[in-house]
């Protein structure tokens, strides 16, 4: 038998789910938003240095850090981040910082799914439960009051502990994790992330003057630049304007 062709049709629509989600993220990183993160980084700044770390777990000056999980690695560490900038912070820091990277692929694990998630919380609730039974049992049976199960008990009682053994292996079996999936790896250093944090700033502070962005509230940030005694020094200076009748040599 030969084998089938498949008919190659037009989309029926349109989706438009990417562009949501690039302007949403987009959105999520304002001016007053990215100043937030600057001045939250240079605050916890040995925490973002330790997360750059290497395969043997030491800390690294080389690109190991992919941009796309540096927030979920900051909070691990104990980094109090919005729910919006640790969605966003990959983005943030490619498309306002041009941040230097190294794309390549590599292994990760894929996102949990809803199930997965729903048999971990009824995993863990069996176990409690489990626990708290056994617990019972064995004060019950310190007490001299403890009256010995009749072997009908006895028996019924093996028989919800065999039917609760299938349960909590069919919860491991869904919430067990999938095998690791090839993906698209932007990996930085802590180097590159401090200039592209100084690039940001610049940037910011250059749309500001201009007042093409609506936002003057740097004080926060000065206040901390200056605590560490690191003032922002403006790079780019706007030169005055060149009179109409100037002549030249």
């Amino acid at each position: 038998m030969g084998r089938e062709v498949v008919e190659i049709k037009r989309p029926t629509h349109f989706d438009m789910a990417p562009f949501q989600k690039a302007i949403k993220k987009f959105l999520n990183c304002s001016a007053e938003e990215r100043s937030k993160i600057r001045t939250l980084f240079a605050e916890k700044q040995t925490i973002v240095r330790n997360v750059f770390k290497d395969s043997h777990n030491e800390i690294s000056f080389k690109k190991v850090m992919d941009v796309n999980e540096l927030a979920e690695k900051l909070s691990e560490s104990g980094m109090q981040l919005d729910s919006s900038i640790s969605e966003s912070l990959g983005s943030l820091l490619l498309c306002f910082g041009d941040i230097e990277v190294d794309k390549g692929w590599g292994d990760r694990p894929p996102p949990e799914t809803e199930e997965q998630r729903k048999a971990k919380a009824l995993l863990k609730l069996a176990m409690e439960d489990r626990n708290k039974a056994a617990d019972d049992r064995i004060k019950k049976a310190a007490t001299g009051l403890y009256k010995p199960p009749t072997e009908d008990e006895e028996n019924k009682y093996k028989t919800e502990l065999a039917e609760e053994d299938i349960r909590i292996e069919g919860f491991k079996k869904l919430a067990k994790a999938k095998p690791p999936i090839k993906k698209m790896l932007y990996e930085t250093s802590i180097h590159d992330l401090l200039l592209a944090l100084d690039r940001s700033a610049e940037y910011d502070r250059m749309l500001s003057n201009l007042q093409l962005i609506p936002f003057e509230m740097w004080t926060n940030e000065d206040k901390c630049l200056k605590k560490l005694n690191r003032p922002y020094n403006q790079e780019h200076v706007q030169m005055p304007a060149i009179a109409d009748d100037a002549k030249y040599s």
